[in-house]
């Protein structure tokens, strides 16, 4: 709701201690009739979102408001299309206003994946895994009312492979996906394949009312429109926003469970770390997402503040370009590992709230074994190895990093420093994410500082990335590595049902990659959240944080 902050009565909402409050849906769901009262209405509407400067623009979002929740994020969402990005700020609206066939959650024993059903009742494998059956549940409906169907499920996926960009080459192993009938549907593989069920669970899966097709724009399967709207099943649907600034999501009238105690959120961004961090202790926002360890820090001993983190699966890495100037030659790439001080990272930059990535694989994944990346401090072997090399001093290498994470900074500052023991000059470019990408497609860079959230917690989403020839660029592949038989090892470890005999395709090709140094692989990285301790009924997931399932919090006073 947004509050005009008088003493008025609004003929839509009547009135509250705020003064009137106007729903900002009404602005971007006009009555297709054209009546005049749509039209007062509308009017009355523009006229008080625009005496919000005057009057306090949020003050309807009160602190004490048990049945709105506000949580401040640091970066602007973006477009909502994820079948056309690969950008996960998204993922929170996403997993917020649509369901997925089946959900995912950590054994926090194990790290082990555990499923459980969303839209679907049950699945099962058929054909040695190369065939998928799922039951859906009854009474699910997207925020128009319309039921979810086998056809909706079809649709998604169809859509996604049509417009062929993003994330669509994650779920290339799928062949087809056949409707058997209204709840029944079956999905066809190449074969069988680790990452099919940890995919189907992420946001990009998200199933999508085919009704979005009628806005098509030039055969874009209406990615126009969904990329500033929503349309699934899930408790929420996305009402009036302003990019940039705030989204507001709503209840979903037709969401299949009625009792919701979260009515409203308020997504802030808030790009300074530091007014996050005030505006949560203030009480101005409940949840503070994405703050960086200092923060973190200073708020461990709050009143009235719980901070949660955890290990997971996110990791810090360093790309060096295999195909560009002196990060071809291999003797360069490996000095650079030998000067870094990864303790140092983990204790000064991260206060201990991270682990040395001795990868490509984190332990308890088939095939980790961090004896095969031997990494150790010695200045006087990188050297050697720089001169034999035939590098001459202040050679400028071209290091990226995205910007948005208040860790990649000082980061890139030790990384800069590592090299400059080794008269390697290197010159930091903090990009936005969409020229980030675009730079790693065409290759212009000499290494590439950036995170990865394996959130599907198997090797695939992490090695076969990584190293896989034809994933180089955005795709995953950002060091261009090339190694054919690799390559091979890899992809026969794709339809390995046999966890001993996969693990060992997986330990040959990353000792053949590892003696390669594509990458740095400098740290493990835990994920943490903070918010206020009068929500209850949050469950943080810190291999799944952009699921803040919205609709199971309640807010005491």
């Amino acid at each position: 709701m947004w509050c005009l902050g008088i003493n008025e009565t609004c003929p839509l909402h009547g009135s509250c201690r705020c003064g009137c409050f106007v729903d900002p849906t009404f602005l971007v769901r006009q009555p297709s009739d054209g009546s005049m009262v749509g039209m007062r209405f509308n009017i009355l509407a523009i006229l008080c979102l625009s005496m919000l400067p005057i009057f306090g623009g949020m003050a309807a979002f009160a602190k004490s408001d048990v049945d709105i929740l506000t949580i401040g994020i640091g970066q602007d969402v973006g477009p909502l299309d994820l079948a056309r990005s690969m950008r996960m700020p998204p993922a929170i609206i996403i997993f917020a206003t649509s369901e997925t066939l089946i959900s995912r959650t950590t054994d926090p024993a194990t790290r082990a994946n555990v499923f459980e059903p969303e839209l679907a009742r049950s699945w099962v494998a058929m054909d040695d895994g190369k065939v998928w059956l799922f039951e859906l549940e009854d009474g699910h409906k997207f925020d128009d009312g319309s039921e979810v169907t086998a056809d909706a499920v079809k649709y998604t996926f169809d859509r996604i492979f049509g417009i062929n960009r993003g994330t669509s080459s994650s779920y290339s192993f799928i062949k087809r996906v056949e409707v058997i009938d209204k709840t029944h549907v079956k999905f066809h593989l190449d074969g069988p394949h680790p990452l099919f069920l940890p995919l189907l669970a992420d946001a990009a899966a998200a199933i999508i009312n085919p009704k979005v097709q009628k806005y098509s724009v030039n055969d874009d399967y209406g990615s126009q429109w969904l990329s500033r709207n929503t349309a699934g099943s899930g408790p929420y649907r996305l009402g009036y926003y302003e990019p940039g600034n705030h989204y507001i999501l709503e209840k979903n009238p037709h969401y299949h469970t009625k009792i919701v105690s979260i009515q409203r959120v308020l997504i802030k961004v808030i790009k300074d770390e530091s007014i996050r961090r005030i505006q949560l202790q203030g009480g101005d926002i409940d949840m503070a997402f994405g703050l960086g360890i200092n923060a973190i820090e200073a708020l461990k001993h709050a009143d009235g503040i719980k901070v949660e983190s955890g290990p997971s699966n996110a990791f810090t890495l360093l790309g060096l370009n295999t195909e560009r100037g002196i990060m071809a030659d291999r003797r360069v790439r490996q000095a650079i590992s030998q000067v870094i001080d990864y303790e140092a990272l983990i204790e000064g930059i991260f206060l201990g709230r991270a682990e040395v990535f001795r990868g490509p694989l984190p332990i308890g994944h088939p095939g980790a074994d961090p004896s095969l990346y031997p990494v150790s401090y010695d200045l006087t072997s990188a050297r050697r190895m720089i001169k034999e090399a035939g590098i001459p001093k202040e050679r400028l290498v071209r290091i990226l990093y995205p910007a948005g994470d208040p860790q990649f900074e000082p980061v890139a500052l030790v990384i800069q420093a590592s090299m400059q023991q080794i008269g390697l000059n290197a010159r930091l470019y903090q990009m936005t994410l969409s020229s980030l990408v675009d730079s790693l497609g065409r290759g212009t860079y000499d290494a590439v500082l950036l995170g990865w959230v394996g959130e599907s917690n198997d090797p695939a989403i992490l090695v076969n990335y990584w190293l896989d020839s034809s994933r180089i660029g955005a795709a995953g592949n950002f060091a261009r590595y090339k190694n054919e038989k690799v390559d091979k090892l890899l992809r026969a470890s794709i339809h390995e049902t046999d966890r001993e005999k996969r693990a060992k395709l997986l330990h040959e090709a990353i000792s053949i990659a590892n003696r390669d140094w594509p990458y740095i692989y400098l740290i493990q990285r835990h994920q943490w959240i903070a918010y206020k301790d009068s929500l209850k009924g949050y469950a943080f997931n810190p291999n799944n944080s952009h699921d803040f399932k919205f609709e199971r919090i309640m807010k005491t006073r």
